[in-house]
């Protein structure tokens, strides 16, 4: 068996502790004071393509008091893709049962059927946003172009979803509205005119040359002219 790193050893007296299992991976990191004392432990479990299944903290919170005992539970399906992750598990190990809070990478279809990801790879799903306490639903257009439908609660447009603007619809798979954002792009995808909250009801817009370089740029009122 080739021989692994057991520990290292850091100027600040930081010392890092390595266990692996009977294929070489590492299933246990810990770091330590030079005194001993435990900064942080962490245990991995890990499925037969080696993934990380599950990890867990330690419960010894005497100097660190982010060391719980608890840990996390990930859920893939069978490309190999995370469908859910759920944090604050008191026993990852065992089950995902118990946890604190969840992310989901999966949603629903035009088709009311469940899928963890759209047909290129991209998350469908929902996640709590532990910092406001908000829910975030992530949704999909199912056109093959690989756009987001919406994140609530901000709804997303595209160059082929609006009419108007003074020009044809390019249908480029620009962004032109996302939540208070709106904009507007020529055939080059060059932003043209752009406004949000900070600047309405003035909007922003942009002037090129020949070369395609922005050699003007003036706030206004939305007007033809300024389209």
């Amino acid at each position: 068996m080739t021989d692994k790193i057991d520990h290292a050893d850091y100027g600040n007296g930081t010392r890092s502790l390595y266990g692996y299992d009977g294929r070489g991976t590492i299933y246990l990191v810990q770091h330590t004071r030079g005194d001993g004392a435990n900064l942080s432990w962490r245990s991995y479990w890990r499925d037969e393509r080696d993934r990380i299944t599950a990890y867990q903290k330690s419960a010894d919170n005497s100097v660190n008091p982010m060391e719980d005992g608890r840990g996390d539970f990930y859920d893939y399906d069978a490309e190999g893709q995370l469908t859910r992750a759920r944090y604050g598990v008191p026993d990852p190990g065992t089950s995902g049962d118990g946890y604190q809070w969840d992310e989901n990478f999966g949603g629903w279809d035009n088709n009311s059927n469940w899928r963890g990801y759209d047909a290129l790879g991209n998350r469908r799903g929902w996640n709590l946003q532990t910092s406001s306490g908000n829910w975030t639903w992530y949704t999909r257009k199912d056109n093959g172009l690989n756009e987001y439908r919406s994140w609530s609660p901000s709804i997303i447009n595209y160059d082929e979803d609006i009419n108007g603007w003074g020009s044809p619809r390019h249908a480029n798979g620009v962004i032109m509205q996302e939540g208070t954002f709106t904009g507007g792009y020529n055939a080059l995808n060059q932003p043209m005119l752009m406004t949000s909250n900070a600047l309405s009801p003035n909007w922003m817009f942009f002037g090129y040359d020949p070369l395609g370089r922005c050699v003007k740029r003036w706030r206004g009122g939305l007007t033809p002219e300024g389209i």
